[in-house]
């Protein structure tokens, strides 16, 4: 148990740039990068899960106040995308 704890003591440095990865062996490098992919593959699935969210919601005001400048709304969307 106290290696986990230790390892994820180290793995928080290391996001927190607290230490330089560059200075840990081999080993704990490798697991670090498979944890650090992982929560990419997870944001990314929740970022395009609110990206479709979003256009939803845009195609369903659309559709409410009949917008016809899509380009406008598309650009709305980036900027909240940018601020999550």
């Amino acid at each position: 148990m106290e290696d986990k704890k230790q390892f994820f003591d180290i793995y928080q440095k290391v996001k927190k740039e607290k230490i330089n990865i560059k200075t840990l062996d081999s080993e704990t490098i490798s697991r670090i990068l498979q944890i650090l992919n992982e929560e990419i593959k997870i944001n990314n699935r929740r970022i395009a899960q609110k990206t479709e969210e979003i256009k939803a919601m845009i195609k369903t005001y659309n559709q409410k106040v009949n917008f016809v400048d899509f380009e406008s709304l598309n650009q709305l969307t980036d900027c909240i995308l940018k601020l999550e």
